[in-house]
């Protein structure tokens, strides 16, 4: 009797929170609850993605011969990044982690454009 009320406690606790889904490496779904440890997976999933992009970044600023499709794609990369931050990520991690998110997605858009229009003036 007392393992049918812990199965049952716990199907009500799935449904009132929240959960994070992650792929394990042999594609296995295991869901977070611990928000704690929530906040620390998405850091991390944003911080893969972005220091990706700003590699990419610093490579078309540096590079002189970097093309203006190398800087729209790079700020599609950037617009698809700020998608996911709004719109999945903001389920689950506070305001404040959000808009830090946004800032620094800004900060890279901002860089690009202006290495952009300094190669166009020489």
């Amino acid at each position: 009797m007392a393992i049918n009320k812990v199965k049952t406690e716990l199907k009500i606790i799935e449904k009132e929170e929240k959960n994070y889904t992650i792929k394990t490496s042999n594609n296995d779904k295991l869901h977070i609850y611990d928000k704690d440890l929530i906040n620390i997976f998405i850091d991390k999933k944003f911080n893969k993605k972005y220091e990706k992009l700003l590699y990419i970044v610093m490579s078309i600023i540096n590079d002189e011969d970097g093309t203006d499709t190398d800087e729209y794609l790079v700020l599609e990369k950037l617009s698809e990044l700020r998608g996911i931050v709004l719109e999945d990520y903001s389920l689950y991690v506070h305001k404040n982690k959000i808009n830090k998110y946004l800032k620094m997605i800004d900060i890279l858009e901002e860089k690009l454009r202006l290495s952009n229009k300094k190669h166009k003036r020489r």
